[in-house]
């Protein structure tokens, strides 16, 4: 089989669902698995509990709709429209769905656990690569209108 671009759409599709469920099993069962798993091993005080929990849903919030714009953004590949201004709106949502986890990590590092400010550092690198990406493309797409009227 020959890798194309439908294969590739195909596989980023699978990912996007893959982390849909995980997302939706966090949403749905993470209430009870952080009361279990981290009451066991003492990371946390009893107290810091809900405030684990407000942060995680809180979280959750802009990686939904991040999923959704990157489900869009999966179609629009594949009807071949790269060069759209919605395919850069949809880079920019997801850029800030990002920098919103880092932002909302960030704040819980202080209320729950200093090691939490990981996923905060790696939330913020991620919306600042699809930041670039955006602008690059942004970039690209001038160039690609300034072509299309000297032709």
């Amino acid at each position: 089989m020959k890798w194309n671009i439908k294969h590739s759409v195909m596989l980023s599709r699978a990912f996007i669902g893959f982390f849909a469920i995980l997302l939706l099993a966090v949403d749905v069962a993470g209430f009870l698995n952080v009361s279990r798993s981290w009451d066991l091993e003492g990371v946390v005080k009893p107290s810091q509990l809900t405030w684990i929990r407000i942060c995680v849903y809180a979280c959750s919030v802009p990686a939904w709709a991040a999923l959704w714009e990157l489900w869009q953004l999966m179609g629009r590949l594949s009807r071949a429209q790269v060069f759209t201004p919605q395919t850069v709106k949809q880079l920019r949502i997801i850029a800030w769905c990002c920098f919103m986890v880092a932002l909302i990590s960030f704040v819980c590092a202080g209320g729950v656990h200093f090691s939490i400010i990981v996923v905060s550092v790696a939330a913020a690198l991620m919306g600042l690569i699809v930041r670039m990406v955006k602008n690059v493309l942004e970039q690209a797409m001038a160039m690609k209108n300034e072509l299309d009227y000297t032709v």
